[in-house]
């Protein structure tokens, strides 16, 4: 769903829902209207960022080899400004509590009440590696913010 300047009904949220065709850990409808919050701004027009997620194609990223236990990871090859979107994160919706059982996988992403396995390749883009599964974080330094 896209941001909007006002907040969405009931009625827009779950038009967009049945949309996106989700079949599991589907959020509820008054969940998303409830967590609904003001854009600040637009961070790149809507075209922009619709061709970086469909390409995969994130200014200023590139996927890096650390070699060792650590492996792939993102680096900036260009400054950032804050507020902007730096990419996407592909994988599978799963609950909190799957992703805690899922000790295998490193490639998880938690956000409020959902989590992200990104694991293997998402079905959207199987033929490119996605570049939100390689992003690290820092929890005494964080500079992202999901």
């Amino acid at each position: 769903m896209g941001r909007h300047a006002t907040q969405p009904t009931e009625e827009a949220v779950r038009r967009s829902l049945t949309k996106e065709r989700w079949v599991s850990n589907t959020p509820s409808v008054q969940d998303v209207v409830r967590g609904w919050v003001a854009p600040l701004g637009a961070p790149t027009s809507s075209q922009s960022l619709i061709r970086s997620i469909s390409e995969q194609s994130w200014r200023g990223l590139a996927v890096r080899d650390f070699g060792g236990e650590k492996g792939k990871g993102v680096v900036a090859t260009c400054p950032m400004d804050k507020g902007d979107v730096v990419c996407d994160y592909h994988g599978t919706l799963i609950s909190v509590a799957e992703g805690h059982r899922r000790d295998d996988s490193i490639y998880r992403f938690f956000f409020k009440e959902l989590c992200i396995d990104a694991s293997s390749r998402c079905d959207c883009h199987p033929e490119v590696e996605t570049y939100g599964r390689f992003l690290n974080h820092s929890r005494k330094r964080p500079n992202l913010k999901a």
